[in-house]
């Protein structure tokens, strides 16, 4: 019994091994015949395709492509690939038949009742959250959204609306500078794009004082890149401001001084501790009052041009001062040797 069992394997063995063979040596076939009959046609198409270009009388505005028949199969042109050294006829029309003999072009229509942009990139999470479902969401949905699977025969998708929407989470922390803030951002997601597009603020969500908030911006700019963005990091900017850029090491507590007039035109002299830095004017130390656009953890912004009254003497620094970081027993006027 073992014996016929194993003679029966040894037989289905070698009939695999004569079907493989068969099929290398008609696949071999097939490409050998098929690289006959597109080395026999590429001359022809090679002479056609060069004379249509070098034709003055061809309708620059006539879309139809140019077909040559040879051997009762109908080309349009030739494909060249030169990496692989390869060039390749192109036939009119596409079935498997005509596959088995060179490439063919492939060409459809799909029809839409809905009009808009239209995008073939499709991710699964299309459906995960509804356009009109914005004013309602929760932290937990976003948190719970899931991708589907996208069918092959889907073609792309159509979008319909000027206007999308960036749904995230944010800390309490910045829930409540956000809820402070004007509506107006800017939004940067910075893996698909260098830079920041304006956005509106559309609705804070937040169970607690205390908890995670979801907020949803408004946007209305879209490109290529922003188009296959789904689940990005982003840069929310509450502001731009501009100015001069100062290390917070640079900041002093000091007094200036300002001369003014009384009505009989005899000069007083005043002065205010303020904040500021120490500027070096050639050998000399000048201490500068500051007004601060902005403060971050390291350095400030200072306004170079600040409005009248905000500065105590009306003397603040400029570019190109060269600020002192660091210094032992700075005070205004002191000379450096």
């Amino acid at each position: 019994m073992k014996r016929k069992i194993g003679i029966t394997l040894v037989t289905l063995g070698l009939i695999l091994i004569l079907f493989a063979v068969a099929l290398f040596l008609y696949n071999n076939f097939e490409n050998k015949k098929a690289q006959e009959q597109s080395n026999r046609v590429m001359d022809a198409i090679i002479d056609t395709v060069d004379n249509n270009q070098t034709n003055d009388e061809i309708d620059p505005f006539d879309t139809e492509m140019k077909v040559v028949d040879i051997e009762g199969n109908d080309y349009i042109g030739y494909l060249d690939i030169p990496e692989l050294n390869v060039t390749l006829p192109v036939m009119s029309e596409c079935d498997y038949s005509r596959l088995r003999v060179a490439p063919c072009r492939y060409y459809g229509s799909i029809k839409t009742d809905k009009a808009g942009y239209f995008s073939e990139y499709c991710d699964g999470y299309e459906n995960s959250i509804k356009y009109s479902d914005i004013d309602r969401i929760k932290l937990s949905d976003l948190q719970n959204v899931k991708q589907e699977n996208v069918s092959s025969n889907v073609a792309g998708k159509i979008i319909s609306s000027l206007n999308w929407y960036v749904a995230c989470e944010v800390t309490a922390d910045e829930a409540t500078s956000l809820s402070l803030w004007d509506s107006n951002v800017t939004v940067l997601f910075s893996n698909v794009s260098s830079d920041a597009i304006p956005a509106k603020i559309e609705r804070i969500y937040q169970e607690t004082p205390d908890s995670s908030a979801l907020v949803i911006f408004e946007c209305d700019y879209m490109d290529e890149g922003l188009i296959q963005a789904r689940e990005e990091p982003i840069e929310v900017g509450l502001g731009t401001y501009t100015g001069l850029r100062v290390s917070k090491k640079a900041l002093y507590d000091d007094y200036v001084t300002k001369t003014i007039y009384d009505d009989n035109n005899n000069a007083h002299t005043e002065k205010e501790k303020v904040q500021g830095v120490y500027v070096l004017y050639g050998s000399e130390v000048q201490f500068k009052q500051v007004s601060i656009l902005y403060a971050d953890e390291d350095y400030v912004i200072c306004d170079p041009s600040p409005d009248d009254g905000i500065l105590f003497n009306g003397e603040t620094i400029s570019m190109y001062d060269q600020v002192i970081l660091k210094g032992d027993d700075l005070y205004d006027g002191k000379v450096i040797e």
